[in-house]
């Protein structure tokens, strides 16, 4: 299954090689799980920490996203689901180094890459195409909570409510989106998490052992 999938996988592919050089702000995966183990004193604080770290980006770039309306769609939606696949890879990749993961490895890039394709272990993935419109789709209900929120808004708000209102709509929809995408990166995260780490009280991580894993 995993060989089958492969060649459906293309723009995750892509986005992983692309994370494993880092994202602005938070470095590579291989930094991350450094900096969550040193500041831990086991590998679930660390992987804790590490999810932390990726929620909240996930929700930063989805409330921002979430801010303009229909008109410039063709330019946030596709621009959005490339930066919240890159953050949840970004996580999926960070907790696979955690446990002492080569992250270059073909069989690590896939099992991460599942996790996003709403894969748990030991699970069929879903194809890279049917988890985009998945995504592409939700995207768009949020748009439509948007509009009828608005409508509720401009039916029922008097005069200077409703200029409130009306004033606060992109707001209410960075909400959604970063409501939205900070729950997907949850979702995620339960996937990777039971994908690379041990049970809790197994296998703890030595914090200097890390660096072995990657090139300095």
């Amino acid at each position: 299954m995993l060989r089958q999938n492969t060649m459906k996988r293309s723009a995750f592919r892509l986005i992983y090689r692309s994370i494993l050089r880092g994202l602005p702000g938070i470095g590579t995966p291989y930094e991350v799980a450094d900096r969550a183990l040193a500041r831990s004193s086991d590998l679930e604080g660390a992987a804790t920490d590490v999810v932390r770290l990726h929620t909240t980006l996930g929700a930063s770039q989805g409330f921002v996203f979430g801010l303009p309306g229909w008109l410039l769609l063709p330019v946030t939606l596709p621009a959005n689901l490339a930066s919240a696949a890159a953050v949840q890879l970004h996580m999926t990749a960070s907790l696979a180094a955690l446990a002492g993961n080569r992250l270059e490895s073909p069989d690590v890039r896939e099992r991460c890459v599942s996790c996003l394709l709403r894969a748990g272990p030991a699970e069929d993935s879903d194809t890279e195409e049917e988890e985009i419109a998945r995504r592409a789709g939700g995207k768009l209900m949020e748009r439509g909570a948007r509009w009828a929120i608005d409508r509720t808004v401009k039916r029922v708000a008097k005069t200077a409510l409703r200029r409130i209102g009306v004033r606060s709509m992109p707001l209410v929809g960075g909400l959604i989106g970063g409501g939205a995408d900070g729950w997907r990166t949850q979702t995620v995260a339960d996937c990777a998490r039971v994908e690379f780490l041990p049970p809790a009280g197994r296998a703890p991580v030595d914090p200097a052992g890390s660096a072995e894993h990657h090139p300095r």
